[in-house]
């Protein structure tokens, strides 16, 4: 978090962080996480795999229980391939499709090129997800 923390905007790297959800505590609804998350206008999600790859975003709008995507430029996704070497990979511009929250999971940096995937989606109560290449942040892959 401190090496992240550099790439967040002033107002926030100097805020007082607070842990609002994590699946140890809080299970894995995603009602429960959206719930959690009301009222937060600024969030960094970090996950971990199975096989000890951390990454995330950091989203810059409310979350939304929405079919439809939502959010803005500022937001960015990061992995941390080799310990603490940060790859970060902000908005490109070439598409709005940052974040999308609905019942079944969780979207971050839609494509709209069919030969691309999301950024990172998080489905089946955040037993499953995916990393692909997205024209939303033009990252690499974030995870293992």
């Amino acid at each position: 978090m401190h090496v992240l923390s550099y790439h967040l905007p002033g107002t926030i790297r100097l805020s007082k962080w607070k842990l609002l959800f994590t699946t140890c505590e809080d299970g894995y609804s995603h009602l429960t996480f959206y719930d959690r998350l009301e009222d937060a206008p600024e969030t960094i999600l970090v996950i971990k795999d199975t096989k000890g790859y951390v990454f995330g975003a950091f989203l810059t709008e409310e979350w939304n229980l929405t079919s439809k995507f939502y959010g803005d430029g500022y937001s960015f996704v990061f992995s941390f391939m080799d310990g603490d070497d940060l790859e970060l990979y902000p908005a490109t511009g070439e598409n709005d499709l940052y974040q999308q929250s609905d019942r079944d999971g969780i979207i971050i940096g839609g494509s709209d090129n069919s030969s691309q995937r999301s950024s990172l989606t998080i489905s089946d109560r955040f037993s499953r997800g995916h990393s692909g290449v997205s024209n939303c942040y033009n990252n690499h892959r974030l995870c293992s």
